[in-house]
């Protein structure tokens, strides 16, 4: 079971399906680089933000900002 100190914070970033993606093959492949790098960009927002220097709604409200970028 992993520790959470503290309070953690979550986030749901919703993200178009690639899985559902329709075409061609090439189309297909393309849906699933579109969910990679948009997640990719997700995450090294989140690791640059300066954690130690936010209290914890103001990381929640990052978080949840990043989500909607």
């Amino acid at each position: 079971m992993p520790e959470w100190p503290d309070l953690p914070v979550t986030a749901h970033w919703e993200s178009s399906d690639p899985v559902l993606a329709e075409g061609e093959p090439w189309e297909r492949k393309q849906a699933f680089s579109r969910a990679l790098m948009e997640l990719d960009r997700r995450l090294k927002i989140f690791t640059n933000l300066p954690l130690a220097s936010l209290d914890r709604l103001s990381v929640q409200t990052r978080v949840n900002e990043i989500g909607k970028s």
